[in-house]
């Protein structure tokens, strides 16, 4: 089973080792995967265009989704951020985070609308904890 989850079933956590690494710069738990020199090489721009499965528009590194406009609409983010991400069509999704050294997975037990309320609830939560506001 591949960590992105191109299988029927998979957790968020290899998802979120696989996204710790590339917020991280190719490394986690003190081991290189990847060189930064990688990570941004998948980061450069490839596609912008129209996603012909979502049907909206989507800016696309190599294998990673860039931030966009449809990204910042769906989640409160700041449009300069250095986030990333992968998502799967069911709801499942992993934001990196470079400047944060940070990532958020979520994947759910049960196809859901293309993150819906409770992914959007969940990072919030999660980012309202990154700024120490879930103390």
């Amino acid at each position: 089973m591949a960590p992105w989850g191109h299988s029927c079933e998979h957790t968020p956590h290899p998802t979120q080792r696989v996204g710790s690494m590339l917020a991280c710069g190719g490394e986690v738990d003190g081991i290189r995967l990847l060189s930064d020199k990688t990570i941004e090489k998948a980061l450069e721009e490839q596609i912008h265009a129209k996603d012909l499965v979502m049907m909206l528009p989507i800016r696309m590194g190599l294998g990673l989704g860039l931030i966009n406009k449809t990204v910042t609409d769906a989640i409160d983010v700041d449009p300069g951020a250095n986030l990333f991400f992968w998502g799967g069509y069911g709801g499942s999704a992993c934001i990196m985070d470079r400047d944060e050294r940070s990532c958020f997975a979520f994947t759910m037990n049960k196809m859901g609308d293309l993150l819906g309320l409770r992914f959007k609830r969940l990072y919030e939560a999660f980012l309202d904890g990154m700024k120490g506001k879930g103390e």
